[in-house]
């Protein structure tokens, strides 16, 4: 601390500190996404009292998935440049959700659907594949300034294993009603479905949490 930095004296809910913007931007969806199941749930159970637009959800999900490729260069798992190309895709990402929030329904909403269940398994298997690579290349006597934070990490690790599964189910139970289109399909995507939201909008939180305390160590 210095002078021009003097610390702060209004406690810990108002001190300042450093929260990089991929770190926000996970907080964000975690949020959304766990909002998203409890709604889904809250009609789900209401008897018909409560009413959801269901192409709208697949809308924001993609909108969430425009600025993750536009803000952090990231799709299906893959950090690119961002190039025109990328931005491009996450600008027609937008465009997509964004018209699938306003106009429910119709073609635009299938391709939604389609686009977000195809790119949760294509980026759950990256994940899962990457992680299963690592641990067969990992060392058995890892760097000494690396044993205070391998047990964040061996934790950060299951947790992401755990994420790309859950990602891949997300993306099957988005493709159940096409695959599926029967009441065995239907049923199955009225109640996987927001469980399965709920379940990963808190361990992105908890990976958030993770990776924050990985930061402020090292």
């Amino acid at each position: 601390m210095t002078s021009e930095n003097p610390p702060s004296k209004g406690g810990r809910l108002s001190r300042e500190i450093s929260l990089p913007l991929a770190s926000a931007f996970s907080i964000f969806q975690g949020v959304i996404i766990v909002t998203l199941g409890l709604s889904i749930y809250g009609v789900i159970f209401s008897g018909g009292g409560l009413s959801l637009n269901s192409s709208g959800q697949g809308g924001l999900l993609l909108v969430m998935t425009s600025l993750n490729v536009l803000a952090l260069g990231s799709i299906v798992g893959l950090q690119l440049r961002r190039t025109w190309t990328v931005i491009i895709i996450g600008i027609v990402f937008a465009a997509l959700g964004i018209i699938a929030v306003v106009s429910p329904g119709g073609v635009v909403a299938g391709v939604n659907t389609l686009l977000i269940g195809l790119s949760n398994i294509i980026s759950g298997v990256l994940i899962v594949a990457g992680l299963l690579a690592a641990a067969r290349q990992g060392t058995s006597s890892p760097p000494a300034e690396m044993v205070a934070v391998l047990p964040l990490m061996k934790r950060l690790g299951q947790i992401a294993m755990i994420v790309g599964i859950v990602s891949i189910v997300f993306g099957l139970s988005m493709l159940a009603p096409t695959l599926l289109p029967s009441l065995l399909g239907l049923v199955g995507y009225a109640l996987l479905f927001p469980l399965i939201l709920i379940i990963m909008g808190l361990l992105i939180l908890y990976m958030t949490r993770i990776n924050l305390k990985l930061q402020q160590m090292s």
